[in-house]
């Protein structure tokens, strides 16, 4: 799926979880720091997506970032390092120059049991979301 400057609002990927995907690519123009090292992580962790996102580099903003999900992501499963206090932090790839390389992780995007019983996608009320996530009607 592909979000352009709507990364702003949590909705767009909220749907974009619900249309099960796994990677969103972002071509967004960061505005603040806190866009890609607060709001775009916030938007993976929520949704349980990978992010990559391509902005032009800003000497005060930075620019492109590969959000790669993490594993250890709920305390209900085996977790792969020891527990720090910390669950669903997203592990992001700051670009460096103009071309980055990063390993995302769809497989993690497939655990989305946020707490025993909760799911960010599955039990919703899909009737609701129907016209936004369905198949376009002809």
């Amino acid at each position: 799926m592909i979000v352009g400057d709507d990364a702003l609002y949590p909705e767009t990927f909220r749907l974009a979880a619900f249309g099960d995907a796994d990677v969103v690519a972002v071509p967004f123009a960061v505005a603040e720091p806190h866009d890609t090292d607060l709001l775009l992580l916030e938007r993976a962790a929520e949704n349980r997506v990978n992010l990559a996102v391509a902005s032009r580099w800003h000497d005060a903003y930075g620019g492109s970032v590969l959000v790669p999900l993490s594993g250890d992501f709920t305390l209900w499963g085996d977790w792969e390092n020891p527990f720090a206090g910390v669950i669903s932090r997203p592990e992001p790839v700051f670009a460096a120059g103009a071309v980055e390389i990063a390993t995302l992780r769809p497989a993690c995007a497939t655990n989305r049991l946020v707490s025993k019983g909760t799911d960010v996608v599955d039990g919703r009320p899909w009737e609701l979301a129907a016209v936004l996530v369905g198949e376009p009607s002809r």
